[in-house]
């Protein structure tokens, strides 16, 4: 199994976003901004569909969205964050339509299918290499990685965060190095 290791600096995920956005890359924006804010697995955040993010009747965007993890089989209920929501908005506002059942990170090959596992990490790997980010594998879970070595320390969400994912991995150090430093740090 390769190693894979978080973008370290805040800078590159910033400049990875504004690529995104200069390109007109909508879809690969949300999926970016998706995972580094739901830390959700790439499984479970190529699933969403439009219908779980969205209220089609109230015209607006719930604040939680509410899924059964394909990997564990879990009830999990993500927040999503003011960046989650705009990137969505932004989304939104540059389709031609949206219906409940359509994909949010949907495939230009088939119709109403989600992009492969293979797909996103191929976005991943293009994005490090264009905007000159040396990454290690990067890979598809980089979001849930992100998410721990990244937030900030000052709430209780994220603190919550950190628990549940260092909980779930029970400290695979080898794989997962910036974990460790994380436990030790904060529990």
């Amino acid at each position: 199994m390769s190693k894979t290791e978080p973008i370290r600096n805040l800078a590159d995920i910033q400049k990875m976003k504004k690529f995104l956005i200069d390109q007109e890359r909508w879809r690969d924006y949300v999926l970016v901004t998706l995972g580094l804010n739901t830390a959700l697995r790439i499984s479970d955040l190529l699933a969403l569909r439009w219908r779980d993010v969205y209220n089609f009747r109230s015209a607006s965007f719930y604040q939680h969205v509410y899924i059964i993890e394909q990997k564990t089989q879990k009830k999990n209920t993500v927040s999503l964050n003011n960046n989650a929501l705009e990137a969505l908005a932004l989304l939104k506002d540059h389709l031609i339509s949206i219906s409940a059942h359509d994909y949010i990170i949907k495939s230009r090959v088939s119709s109403n299918q989600p992009i492969h596992r293979s797909r996103a990490y191929a976005i991943i790997r293009e994005l490090a290499e264009a905007n000159g980010i040396e990454a290690i594998y990067p890979a598809t879970h980089y979001g849930r990685r992100l998410v721990i070595r990244h937030g900030r320390t000052d709430t209780l969400q994220q603190l919550l965060w950190k628990f549940i994912i260092i909980h779930h991995y029970k400290l695979r150090g080898d794989i997962y190095p910036s974990i460790r430093m994380i436990k030790i740090r904060f529990l």
